[in-house]
C-alpha cells in the first residue's frame, strides 16, 4: 500500500501554490499519494474538518516553510495556525516525530521555521526544481527507503577470547589458566588439529600446577572449549582453527 503524506503549507502567492502542487506532483509520480487542499477540497467543504482528517490520518505530515508560514504558525492566525495548533496536538498525542517532515521552501531555515518546529531536522528544496537530491531523500525517507546502517559483523574469534579472559566471568585465577593454556599453544607454533601435550591422569595435569588446582584447570578447558578455541578429544586438547585465528 503507498505511503501517504499531506501538505501543510501558507497561500503566499500562485507561483508558491503551483510550486506546492509540483512537489505533490513529483510525490504521486514516485509511489507516494500526496493529500493537497488543490485537489482535495471543492467549495463548499469544512476546512477546520479537512485539515483535521488530514493530518490525524496521514502517514506524513509534509510542513512547507516560508516566512510566511512562520508568521503566520507563531501568530496562530488562520489556516495555517489552525493546522499548527492540530499538529502539535498530534505530536503530544502520538508522540511520532518522524511523522512530520519540515521542507524549507525560501528564506533561511530561521527565517521560515514555526517556533514549535525549529529543533527538527528539515529537507532544503530552496532550489525550485524539485530535482535534487534533497527531494530525492524527502522521497526515500517516506517510502522507508532511507539509508541504513550496515549490518554489524560478528565479533571475531579472538575479540570474544579476549572479552572472556577480561571479563567478571571467569574468577581471576581461572582466567590466568586459560592464558597460560594458550600461550602453550602458541609457543609451539601450533596449527589447527594440534595437541598439547597436556593430559589428564587421575587428578594431575601434567603442567605447572598443583592437582590441588585440577578445579581451576577443568574450568578453562571448559571456558576455552565453550568459545570453540580449542577441542577436548579423550582429555587431550587440540587447538581448532577459530583458536589459530585467536591466538595468532
Amino acid at each position: 500500500m503507498n505511503p501517504t503524506a499531506f501538505i501543510s503549507y501558507s497561500w503566499d502567492d500562485t507561483n508558491h501554490k503551483k510550486w506546492v502542487k509540483l512537489l505533490a506532483t513529483k510525490l504521486r509520480e514516485n509511489g507516494i499519494e500526496s493529500i493537497l487542499d488543490q485537489w482535495h477540497t471543492v467549495p463548499g467543504d469544512q476546512l477546520p474538518q479537512f485539515m483535521e482528517t488530514a493530518i490525524r490520518e496521514n502517514d506524513f505530515v509534509l510542513i512547507v516553510c516560508t516566512p510566511n508560514y512562520k508568521r503566520k504558525s507563531d501568530s496562530r492566525a488562520g489556516g495555517v495556525g489552525y493546522e499548527g495548533d492540530i499538529i502539535t496536538g498530534e505530536v503530544f498525542a502520538s508522540r511520532n516525530q518522524r511523522k512530520f517532515i519540515p521542507i524549507l521552501a525560501c528564506g533561511t531555515w530561521e527565517e521560515s521555521a514555526p517556533t514549535w518546529i525549529k529543533g527538527k531536522l528539515y529537507v532544503d528544496l530552496r532550489a525550485g526544481a524539485l530535482s535534487n537530491d534533497n527531494l530525492a531523500e524527502l522521497i526515500a525517507t517516506i517510502l522507508g527507503k532511507h539509508e541504513k546502517a550496515p549490518p554489524v559483523t560478528a565479533v571475531p574469534i579472538q575479540a570474544k577470547h579476549q572479552a572472556a579472559v577480561t571479563s567478571d566471568g571467569p574468577n581471576r585465577y581461572v582466567r590466568k589458566v586459560m592464558e597460560d593454556i594458550l600461550a602453550l599453544f602458541r609457543q609451539s607454533r601450533a596449527d589447527a588439529g594440534h595437541a598439547l601435550n597436556i593430559k589428564v591422569f587421575g587428578h594431575r595435569y601434567v603442567m605447572n600446577y598443583n592437582p590441588k588446582e585440577k578445579g581451576a584447570v577443568d574450568a578453562a578447558f571448559a571456558e576455552l572449549e565453550k568459545q570453540g578455541i580449542i577441542e577436548i578429544r579423550s582429555g587431550v586438547p587440540f587447538l581448532t582453527q577459530a583458536g589459530v585465528d585467536c591466538i595468532y
